[in-house]
């Protein structure tokens, strides 16, 4: 509990803009602004007056805020002892209060500090200041669960939005965790992001439907959440100011580029799948939303393989370490196309470095992240993973069912980001191929383990 005296620190006139006002009001941890006349409250600002007055459409970060400013404000008397200022809050369930005297003059500001779910069921806190803040919608994932538990042993505040619909699984080892909140919820419920994001120092978008598989099961679900909600949750933390934004695509991009040696972020795309060219559209139309206050990172996996907490059996080097771990035959259909790959730790590792990195490295910036030689044909990653048993083999197809070839090119992020990977294909596939032995991650259904899968049931239930 603090009490503010110093009040020209949130005093402001009441004809600055909401944008302004964001600005303003995160500058101190009280998170409230007053206008101020003759000594008395004409004006009181909270985040909650700003949430609601920009999902009102009559509203615009230009507007005045002499428009939303709350005139008749919850008080406290400065008469009271600081136990009855504190009694008075929280029997009110408020956060803050100004302290009045008897003529009503302000003469300073209550508040809770490093406030953090005092009231259950309320999404309420103050940001702490020794603690950077990140949203990361859909980060019970197979990247996310990773990721959030990188960043809570670092010291942020992580908040994990996410439909969960492979369950809560994936982050039961973090869920005690105090620095972690975890909220239910769907990317495109605007209203609830916005109430969320408040505050927030960075985004990291993974939502949507990922692999090429489950995105054609459903092209218009796709498009409405691959595309529309991610442009949307982009234009929603540009509206709110957060500078930090990383929006997590793919080298699928790329597409079929048979012949072209070491693509790089420069080189053309050519996507042939509508996973790929929802994630270059939701690309380009991120970059057009830069500005000062909006600084988005825009960052190409490679395929990612490797354990996770949200395990997935539908990515190539995954599915031939469960093939191998289930002592079967793995099967390579044409075998020479090449595949640029990523350990999942060493994803999040990039994405952290984003975030860490200073501003001016990431801004506006497009990333291919993986390793120049983690490039490998099909066949080869096959013949690496056939090695942690003798007892599978390997059948090679003439026919090829899948034309995605692309090696790709990962300088720019280890000469700007001084990014390394710590995982090679052996002992990457070595660790899950350990986890599926130990029955540390059991096979339990299809479902479970493939978004195609998960989309496919959901399709037809």
């Amino acid at each position: 509990m603090k009490i503010l005296k110093n009040l020209k620190l949130i005093t402001v006139n009441s004809n600055i803009s909401i944008l302004d006002a964001i600005k303003k009001i995160t500058e101190h941890e009280c998170r409230v602004l007053l206008v101020l006349k003759n000594k008395k409250i004409y004006g009181y600002l909270q985040e909650g007056d700003i949430k609601r007055a920009l999902v009102q459409k009559k509203f615009t970060l230009k507007t005045k805020i002499f428009k939303i400013l709350n005139k008749k404000p919850f008080v406290v008397k400065n008469n009271l002892s600081l136990k009855d200022k504190i009694k008075k809050l929280k029997d009110n369930a408020r956060l803050r209060a100004p302290i009045t005297d008897i003529d009503n003059n302000i003469t300073g500001l209550i508040y809770f500090s490093n406030f953090d779910n005092l009231y259950k069921g309320q999404n309420l806190y103050f940001k702490n200041s020794k603690k950077k803040r990140v949203l990361l919608v859909g980060g019970a994932g197979y990247i996310g669960s990773v990721l959030a538990k990188m960043l809570l042993k670092l010291n942020y505040y992580v908040i994990i939005y996410d439909l969960f619909k492979f369950g809560y699984k994936s982050i039961s080892n973090i869920k005690k965790n105090k620095n972690l909140k975890v909220i239910k919820g769907d990317s495109g419920d605007t209203k609830k992001i916005l109430k969320i994001a408040f505050g927030i120092d960075a985004i990291v978008d993974f939502s949507g439907i990922v692999g090429d598989p489950a995105c054609e099961l459903d092209p218009t679900k796709t498009i409405a959440e691959n595309y529309f909600k991610s442009k949307n949750l982009a234009e929603v933390a540009k509206l709110l100011q957060i500078q930090r934004y990383v929006f997590i695509s793919s080298c699928s991009v790329y597409g079929l580029s048979s012949g072209r040696r070491q693509i790089n972020e420069k080189t053309k795309e050519n996507p042939i799948s509508l996973y790929a060219e929802c994630k270059l559209n939701c690309e380009k139309e991120i970059l057009k939303l830069k500005e000062k206050n909006f600084c988005p990172t825009i960052l190409r996996l490679a395929t990612v393989f490797g354990y996770s907490p949200r395990q997935r059996f539908d990515l190539v080097a995954n599915i031939f370490t469960l093939l191998v771990a289930q002592n079967k035959s793995i099967r390579v259909f044409g075998g020479k196309q090449f595949r640029p790959n990523v350990h999942v730790y060493d994803a999040a590792k990039a994405i952290n470095l984003v975030l860490e990195a200073p501003i001016k490295k990431v801004k506006n910036q497009i990333f291919n992240v993986g390793c120049n030689k983690l490039n490998l044909r099909i066949l080869d990653l096959a013949k690496i993973i056939l090695k942690h048993s003798k007892s599978s083999n390997l059948k090679v197809e003439k026919d090829i069912t899948d034309n995605r070839d692309y090696h790709v090119n990962f300088d720019k992020i280890r000469k700007i980001l001084k990014f390394k990977t710590k995982f090679n294909i052996s002992t990457g596939t070595k660790e899950l191929y350990k986890a599926i032995k130990s029955k540390k991650c059991k096979v339990e259904s299809k479902e479970s383990y493939s978004n195609y899968n998960r989309e496919l049931k959901e399709l037809y239930n």
